[in-house]
């Protein structure tokens, strides 16, 4: 759970930008990484970008509302929203110290695994329960 608001902002050049405030209170189930892939991606160094990337992922980048999240700046149509939000997540990693090689690794996986849960329209996290989130990401 978000203790305080956060807020992402992305620049890509002068006029170019988008901001992603998450409010205090927001839920996240972290860096959902199965046990047999922390080789890969290690789910500590993976954490700061988890907020983000399930805040994208939950609001569909901004098409689903949540009050707890705002999306603004530019944002890109909506068929490539998905990618987009992958995108984030890669260069936000790269940002905040995690090797190019994990950082391209979890990039892949993402793009790879990650269709379902951006379809899902399952509860929020923020409304299930502690027991839902664990049996979501048993192995």
């Amino acid at each position: 759970m978000a203790l305080r608001e956060l807020e992402y902002r992305f620049v890509w050049g002068p006029e170019n930008w988008c901001s992603v405030k998450i409010s205090l209170g927001y839920a996240c189930d972290g860096a959902s990484i199965p046990f047999r892939f922390y080789d890969v991606v290690d789910p500590i160094t993976a954490m700061p970008g988890a907020f983000l990337h399930d805040a994208l992922y939950e609001t569909c980048a901004g098409e689903r509302p949540n009050p707890l999240i705002t999306i603004t700046g530019e944002v890109p149509p909506e068929g490539d929203r998905r990618a987009w939000s992958d995108a984030l997540l890669y260069h936000f990693w790269i940002a905040t110290g995690m090797s190019d090689a994990m950082a391209e690794r979890g990039y892949r996986a993402v793009r790879a695994f990650g269709h379902d849960a951006w379809e899902s329209e399952d509860a929020l996290p923020e409304t299930r329960s502690l027991e839902q989130v664990a049996v979501a990401h048993a192995l």
